[in-house]
């Protein structure tokens, strides 16, 4: 197996390992796995940039591993990494971001609107609330 394209489209998998498996490619991977989190493609064959590239159609990935693969000598693969996909968390097991960062600025730029509008909901209030008093969010006084 050198490609992806044999794969049935799983569109709600989130975790997916395909260590060891001579992929050169993951052309495709985005229709096959849009809800990818974690990606695991490691002791594979991937050299080209273009693999990276892709990533950035896979919202939600948080987790990617490519540990043994030719395309780990490229000296920046961590930053074309974090371009293509800019909420990221761990690459080839190293922690670039907190987990949850995405979601966190996502709450924070939502409390912003919220706060300027100046029209308070109960639903928006609890939200607030609720983001306010989540220790894990350390979110900024106003």
């Amino acid at each position: 197996m050198q490609t992806i394209e044999a794969f049935v489209e799983l569109p709600e998998l989130e975790d997916l390992s395909l260590q060891g498996n001579g992929i050169i490619s993951i052309l495709g991977i985005e229709v096959k796995f849009p809800n990818l989190t974690v990606l695991d493609l490691s002791h594979n064959k991937i050299f080209s940039v273009e693999n990276v590239d892709i990533l950035s159609q896979l919202p939600n990935l948080a987790e990617l591993y490519l540990n043994e693969n030719p395309i780990c000598v490229h000296r920046h693969l961590k930053d074309l990494v974090k371009q293509a996909v800019p909420f990221i968390e761990v690459v080839n097991r190293e922690q670039l971001v907190e987990a949850g960062h995405k979601y966190r600025e996502e709450i924070l730029k939502l409390k912003q609107e919220i706060m300027s509008s100046k029209v308070g909901t109960l639903a928006g209030d609890r939200i607030l609330e609720e983001a306010d008093a989540d220790p894990l969010l350390n979110l900024p006084d106003d």
